[in-house]
């Protein structure tokens, strides 16, 4: 746009339509976010977990499972081997039976046993951390 031949009545228009663009983003961005219960929390998705420590990320699920490390169930594509320290990554889906789906970078991954859920004894809160999409529920 060239702003040397705006009109002063334009640049008023255009400066005015500024707040109704963002409410409108706003609006756009909570409408896709998605309530889902789960045990005592509520979860607002995609939510974000951080990794406290090294994770290891399997595809076979040996019957026993071992501390940080996320099941996933077999892709098509490439997977990454761990989730480094420190890596954040989001939940985008509680699919049901401690399952989730998540992505990370680019890719989505179903995970079999998502420890931070409802339901599990060990929660592995020294493995990953709740940053945010997580409230208790009002009882």
């Amino acid at each position: 746009m060239n702003t040397a031949k705006e009109t002063p009545e334009r640049h008023k228009r255009r400066e005015a339509m500024k707040p109704v663009a963002l409410a409108l983003v706003v609006f756009v961005v909570v409408a896709q976010a998605k309530r889902v219960r789960d045990g005592d929390y509520e979860w607002t998705l995609p939510a974000t977990i951080e990794a406290l420590r090294d994770v290891m990320i399997r595809t076979e699920d040996v019957g026993r499972q071992d501390r940080a490390t996320l099941y996933v169930v077999k892709t098509a594509d490439a997977i990454p081997t761990k989730v480094d320290k420190g890596v954040r990554f989001q939940m985008t889906r509680i699919d049901g039976e401690g399952e989730c789906t998540i992505r990370l970078g680019e890719l989505t991954l179903v995970v079999s046993s998502c420890h931070w859920l409802a339901g599990f004894t060990d929660h592995e809160e020294d493995v990953y951390k709740v940053i945010s999409g997580r409230s208790r529920r009002a009882r």
